[in-house]
């Protein structure tokens, strides 16, 4: 059955493998989003072992919100896009992910 296969279960392995791909783009999507300190609405995922701590996070690092499922599907979540448009910016000092790992191998060396 498409949309069924699990960590360790005998489903379609493709399928799964494309569940990973889209989550994995999903998380480079949230790092930009980070680094750019834009603000940011999301729709809690609870089936997805990461989505309560990406959901922390957000509450406390980052200017956004949470979007219900429901408001999701029945279009409500446009009416938050003034919400969502009107909160400040994150700003604060930015981390070179480079330099960072320049000077950890520096100190190795």
């Amino acid at each position: 059955m498409i949309g069924s296969a699990q960590p360790g279960s005998s489903g379609d392995l493709g399928v799964w493998h494309r569940q990973w791909q889209v989550t994995l783009e999903a998380e480079s999507f949230f790092a930009e989003v980070y680094a750019a300190g834009v603000p940011y609405a999301y729709v809690p995922r609870p089936r997805f072992r990461e989505s309560d701590v990406l959901s922390v996070f957000v509450q406390e690092q980052m200017p956004g919100f949470a979007i219900d499922a429901d408001e999701l599907s029945d279009g409500r979540w446009v009416e938050r896009i003034p919400d969502l448009l009107a909160l400040p910016r994150r700003t604060g000092q930015q981390v070179n992910g480079a330099e960072q790992i320049a000077a950890f191998l520096e100190r190795l060396f």
